[in-house]
Order: structure tokens, then sequence, then C-alpha cells
């Protein structure tokens, strides 16, 4: 569901070499998720994208050498694998979730902005308007400070740097729909209501760059997601690793 590229830079730069989940912190993981969510031929065709923004805009903001650009540079093919993240999230739970949770509405709404997303993707260029924003919020210490986000769960804003997940927030009449994915050193987040009054950040779609200076504020919504994804559940997790796996954590370190 989240690119291999992603974790695959997560296990490069570790201390310890493995992957460990919120969800099961005592296992170490050699891989990320993997669902058949894409076709070979997709595989190839998101793959482009996939390269470019890996060597563009992750490598501008996922980096621990390089101070934040005050610019970011936004290409149509960066703007094209931010999309491919927010459909693969929806496919994901269109096709591979339980439904207990969510109405017939909703999903025919999901599959509805799911069709457009891809139509928006198989464009050759983005002159069009478009019936969902986005908006990229790089989550360095600066950045983390002056929108007032929630503390992390551990010290040096460790969950802002490396945590990553994806996941899809929809509160009762459609009052809010967005799509957050969540990679190392920023987050991702397509409104799919396209509720711009809510954001004090430039829409991506619509420009060729993000001035970090412009980045303002975020609704108080995603402050709350944000609490949940880098203090509440990494705190649990963290109480729940056994001895054992702590010592293999401290050996791993030192054999790394």
């Amino acid at each position: 569901v989240i690119s291999k590229f992603i974790t695959d830079w997560i296990k490069d730069t570790s201390s310890t070499g493995y992957l460990r989940s919120i969800h099961n912190p005592n296992k170490r993981e050699q891989d990320g998720e993997k669902k058949a969510i894409l076709c070979p031929d997709c595989e190839q065709f998101f793959g482009k994208f996939e390269n470019i923004y890996k060597q563009n805009l992750f490598s501008s903001i996922a980096n621990y050498r390089k101070p934040l650009p005050d610019i970011l540079k936004i290409s149509e093919n960066d703007k094209k694998f931010m999309l491919s993240l927010f459909w693969r999230q929806i496919i994901n739970l269109l096709h591979f979730d339980k439904h207990d949770q969510i109405y017939e509405e909703e999903l025919i709404f999901l599959e509805k902005k799911a069709d457009l997303i891809k139509r928006y993707i198989d464009k050759s260029n983005f002159s069009e308007s478009f019936d969902l924003s986005v908006y990229l919020i790089p989550l360095h210490e600066n950045q983390v400070k002056t929108l007032n986000l929630p503390l992390a769960a551990t010290a040096d804003f460790y969950e802002y740097e490396r945590s990553v997940f994806g996941d899809l927030s929809l509160l009762d009449n459609f009052e809010q729909v967005w799509i957050m994915v969540k990679l190392p050193f920023h987050i991702i987040v397509c409104d799919l209501m396209k509720n711009t009054h809510e954001w004090e950040v430039p829409e991506i779609l619509t420009n060729d760059k993000l001035l970090i200076s412009q980045i303002k504020a975020v609704p108080k919504m995603l402050k709350n997601e944000l609490k949940k994804r880098v203090f509440t559940q990494p705190k649990e997790a963290y109480s729940n690793i056994s001895k054992e796996q702590k010592l293999k954590i401290e050996n791993d370190i030192k054999e790394n």
C-alpha cells in the first residue's frame, strides 16, 4: 500500500536494520505491508512517478544531512505520485478491508473518487480545475513547533521523522473526508470534499512550488489524528515491547 522505496529508506536509515509495526511491536519485519493492489502494467506505470518523487521531493524533505529547503519544487509527476498514494488507500479500503463501519453511500462516494483520481493520474497534464484538494506538510522540527502540533512519543521528534501510515478520515454526512498518507518527515493529505477554508496551507495540485513560509496552520482534526499516530499509539506499542525484544533491539543497534 505504501511504496517500497519508503520502507527501504526506513530500513536503510535505521539503527537496527529492521522494521517494527506499532500493531505488533514484538516482531521484527524485513518488508512493509504488501497487498496485490496493482497489476504488473500499473506497477510499471506508477513506478516512474515513484522514482521521480524519490529523487525530487522525497530526497529534499526526508534528509538527515541537509536542511529543508525554503521552496520545494513540485512537478506534475510528483503530483501524480501523491495521487497514486491516495488511489491505493481507497482501493485498499474498498477491496481489502472490512466494510462493517462504513455505509453503502460512503462506499459509492469513494468508488467515484477513486475513478476521478485515476483519471487525473492518466491525464498528460494538470490543466483543469480539481474536485479535491491536496496538501503537503513537512514535519521537521520547525514545522512541528510553528504549527503547534502534538508532542511525539519519543524525544527528537522521532515519530514525525520515521513513522509511516495511510488512513481515511470520514465524518458523518460527508462533513469531512480525508485521505492521509504519512511518509518520513512529511504528511500528504487529500481533502475529497475540498474544504479549502479549513487549511492555511498552499494547495499542491494548482501550484508548481511550495513555499514553506506559507504553511501557517492546519485543521484541528489533523492535529487530533497526528496525536493518535505519533503519541498515543506509539506510547502504547512501546509499553508492550517485551524484555527479550528490547534486548534484541539493543543488540541490533550495537551490530549496526
